[in-house]
């Protein structure tokens, strides 16, 4: 059985899932769907009935409490946090041993995996999966405003949309601003937003093709300088940049809706929406053109010592200019 993250508390009311997958990339909403899953249960005695395991724990330890009965309490928790590894967790014989627990599981516990991504492993009938991927924007925008209004306090609509933009549609960063701007104002505004939050690095790369595109060479030069002061690795920032252009050459040459062609590059909608405001500057020609651009950077980054700023400030030129 496949939910969304924000049916979960509803779908614990009406049943109990002695195995559930928590998968997605939003941190924030893994955690919560956790607290979630274990306030459903309503355990006694935490310490003894809540068993926690990471990705190179033991099969047979994971099951051994999975099996045992609670104490002193109707239902017992097991986890088996996998999110912070990149490799395909288990190999086959303890692949088969999870399984066959999962045709008869112990009704006494729940056993909850975390991932980041789907599993193919958790992909079965008796098994809850839950999708913590980032929220939709319209559901961003209610929770921000609910949270504003549970303290008595207020945020514009336009101030909660350029927040949630600004945090690109993450939660855990959403979670935090929102805390920090209900403590600084009774009444938030899109100016609070644009002066007390620091835009994610990825939103500040489409700030910059958005001038790029409009061939705003001053506020180009200008946002990239200050990017660059601030710390950020010029190698890194040429990378992003790369990406996104990849990312908007990919759209211009690929037929179908934004929902498909998001599915097809593993990112959502929205992403798709927001860079094709800047791919309406383009034929796919001058993309193609742009991409041989940050090939060429990354050719004499390796062969010069010290000079990838350099580099990145001559890719950016050649693109206003493209």
């Amino acid at each position: 059985m496949n939910i969304k993250f924000i049916n979960l508390k509803n779908e614990l009311q009406k049943s109990f899932f002695p195995v559930i997958s928590i998968e997605g990339e939003d941190a924030y909403l893994r955690s919560k769907a956790v607290e979630t899953v274990r306030e459903s249960l309503n355990i006694v005695l935490p310490d003894i009935n809540i068993n926690n395991f990471v990705d190179d724990s033991l099969v047979t330890d994971i099951l051994y409490a999975c099996e045992s009965l609670p104490f002193g309490s109707v239902k017992k928790m097991v986890t088996v946090d996998l999110s912070n590894t990149e490799k395909t967790a288990f190999n086959s014989i303890d692949r088969e041993k999870l399984q066959k627990y999962f045709i008869n599981p112990n009704e006494y516990c729940c056993l909850v995996f975390i991932t980041t991504q789907k599993n193919d492993l958790l992909k079965n009938e008796k098994i809850l999966n839950v999708d913590c991927n980032k929220l939709e924007k319209q559901s961003l925008l209610k929770w921000v405003k609910s949270k504003f209004t549970l303290q008595n306090k207020s945020i514009t609509e336009k101030a909660a949309e350029t927040l949630i933009e600004y945090c690109l549609l993450d939660m855990t960063r959403i979670s935090t601003e929102t805390e920090k701007l209900a403590s600084f104002s009774n009444n938030v505004t899109e100016e609070d937003i644009v002066n007390l939050v620091h835009k994610d690095i990825e939103y500040q790369i489409f700030d910059l093709s958005n001038f790029i595109s409009a061939k705003n060479g001053d506020k180009t030069l200008e946002i990239l300088e200050q990017m660059l002061k601030s710390g950020e690795e010029a190698t890194g920032l040429l990378a992003l940049l790369y990406n996104f252009y990849r990312r908007m050459y990919y759209i211009s040459v690929t037929e179908g809706t934004d929902a498909e062609i998001a599915n097809k590059l593993g990112v959502k909608e929205y992403a798709i929406t927001k860079t094709r405001s800047v791919l309406s500057k383009y034929t796919p020609l001058k993309l193609k053109n742009a991409l041989s651009f940050f090939e060429t950077a990354e050719a004499n980054i390796k062969k010069t010592w010290g000079k990838d700023a350099e580099q990145l400030r001559l890719t950016v030129l050649k693109l206003l200019n493209l």
